[in-house]
């Protein structure tokens, strides 16, 4: 399955998200947040709208509490 920039969609969202300690990757996050472009999810990281990754070697992951509250946040303020 491929979204409309051609990414290969791989993550879906767990049937218990947000897990309290489990950790999630950039796909994961970009559909918490409705699917926006990889572009504006960088934007968005840059100017400080999402929280900070944490690092696992040279990948990137979000704990899935905090996906899940920075979408609340975004939500809120629209």
């Amino acid at each position: 399955m491929h979204d409309h920039e051609g990414r290969t969609s791989r993550a879906t969202i767990p049937h218990d998200f947000p897990h309290p300690h489990r950790l999630g990757g950039r796909d994961l996050f970009i559909e918490i947040l409705g699917n926006p472009s990889v572009t504006t999810f960088t934007r968005m990281l840059s100017a400080g709208a999402l929280p900070k990754p944490r690092k696992l070697g040279k990948q990137n992951r979000w704990p899935e509490t905090e996906m899940a509250a920075a979408r609340d946040a975004l939500l809120v303020s629209e």
